[in-house]
């Protein structure tokens, strides 16, 4: 069992060696105690102060006994690293922050990550201004991505561990997303999963389609929903991507005859909104440093608030009240 000085959080740790690691060197406490990746591994022995033993530089061979103290740096550097995100003045919605993770509500318009169109307005910008108003260095990881029309939650890692530790647990599907989609038509079941395969359209850049599984880029697909409010000509409902293909829910909602309203890509223009009507309206994780279980929501946005009123003639309740979770 790890002692920590202290308490494991933020860029940096102290580790008092017990007997338990007695003898061990320092490659076996961040490979097998810490579960550090190589990489990870790669970037403390590059950093000057990333490897301390007793307040003096240490190689990952040095040999460990009973009393030492063993300190982690995982800091980004200034020096090492040059954004090359031009730093943007927009407002951000921090949901929340701590000294590891940063949640942010993304208004729908705003693309994630720069693009050949869109070098000055995105999330990544708008955080590199930020960071360059907290006067801390800033390299951008974020965990989950979002589609410019899409609003909602997404998870920055502050730091390489926590980065490191969360994409983990996005490859074994222990990140759990929850989205609010309002589609055309009466989805039924009330319950269900949507199953198969997806790959670019053919000559497309963009778009995607559902396809069989032997076809040239098919990738698997899996979506769970349950609906929660329906009438003859819409359906609401909370969607849990597991996959997490890229236009998972728009493809897969389409597929089923049951576009999401407001989406030109795959659906068609609405009059009450003017992108698709979909939301990250939670994130369920493990907290990468106290390995707690973290739930973060989002409201529902403004304007699929207007719609789900427009189009089910009520205003849209509390999620507690409808017992959505």
């Amino acid at each position: 069992m790890i002692q920590y000085q202290g308490y494991e959080r933020g860029e940096t740790v102290d580790i008092l060696i017990g007997e338990k690691q007695d003898g061990k060197i320092i490659l076996n406490i961040l490979k097998d105690d810490l579960g550090l990746s190589r990489g990870m591994i790669s970037f403390l022995k590059r950093k000057e102060r990333g490897i301390l033993l007793n307040g003096v530089h240490a190689t990952v061979r040095n040999k460990l006994k009973t009393g030492d103290v063993l300190s982690i740096d995982y800091t980004d550097s200034t020096d090492s690293h040059v954004s090359a995100i031009f730093p943007t003045p927009m407002p951000l919605d921090i949901v929340y922050e701590d000294d590891d993770v940063l949640l942010i509500n993304k208004p729908f318009g705003m693309p994630t990550h720069p693009a050949h169109e869109h070098q000055t307005d995105t999330l990544a910008n708008a955080l590199a201004y930020l960071c360059e108003q907290r006067k801390t260095p800033f390299v951008f990881r974020a965990i989950n991505r979002l589609d410019a029309g899409t609003s909602g939650l997404v998870l920055i890692a502050k730091h390489k561990l926590a980065a490191s530790r969360l994409s983990e647990q996005m490859r074994e599907k222990k990140i759990q997303k929850t989205y609010f989609a309002i589609l055309h038509g009466n989805i039924h079941p009330d319950f269900s999963e949507i199953e198969g395969y997806m790959r670019m359209e053919d000559g497309g850049r963009m778009k995607r389609i559902v396809c069989q599984k032997d076809e040239e880029g098919a990738t698997y697909a899996l979506t769970r929903y349950k609906r929660v409010a329906s009438n003859d000509l819409f359906s609401a409902v909370l969607a849990n991507p597991v996959t997490g293909r890229t236009h998972q829910l728009r493809v897969h909602f389409t597929s089923l005859g049951h576009p999401l309203c407001g989406d030109t890509l795959y659906g068609y223009p609405s009059a009450d909104i003017s992108r698709q009507a979909l939301h990250s309206y939670r994130l369920s994780f493990f907290h990468p440093a106290t390995g707690h279980h973290m739930r973060i929501t989002a409201p529902i946005p403004e304007d699929i608030s207007f719609l789900y009123k427009t189009v089910f003639g009520k205003k849209l309740p509390s999620m507690k009240e409808e017992k959505y979770e």
